[in-house]
């Protein structure tokens, strides 16, 4: 009976939720280049894994614009890691961490350092 009740939660979901619980919405919880916070001017910056291994990140400024870049992404498991291409041919590659629903993208642009904090919805 008690093996039941673990599993009752589970009728709604699908079995890409369970086998690859990465996949869904993060919300951007720091935006930062050099000394300048990004979260000032956005008002929403989030980033979706979808299950054909695409992404999409969008922002959307206070002038309610919306920026969107599409990409390609794979996920190690062993790694825990997050490899995304985007841009024309996929030629822009980065590597992330992604443990317990928390990502942290970290970008070396000149002298100065992007750093965008993410966390599951």
């Amino acid at each position: 009976m008690g093996l039941l009740l673990c599993f009752s939660g589970l009728k709604d979901s699908k079995l890409t939720d369970i086998t690859r619980p990465y996949l869904g919405e993060y919300q951007c919880e720091r935006a930062t280049y050099g000394s300048k916070d990004y979260l000032d001017t956005y008002t929403d910056i989030r980033l979706e894994l979808k299950s054909d291994n695409t992404f999409v990140l969008t922002a959307l400024d206070k002038t309610n614009k919306k920026k969107t870049i599409k990409g390609k992404y794979s996920y190690d498991e062993k790694k825990q890691t997050l490899t995304m291409r985007w841009g024309k041919g996929g030629f822009i590659r980065r590597k992330i961490p992604l443990n317990g629903g928390e990502l942290c993208l970290t970008i070396q642009i000149g002298n100065k350092t992007l750093v965008m904090n993410f966390i599951q919805k």
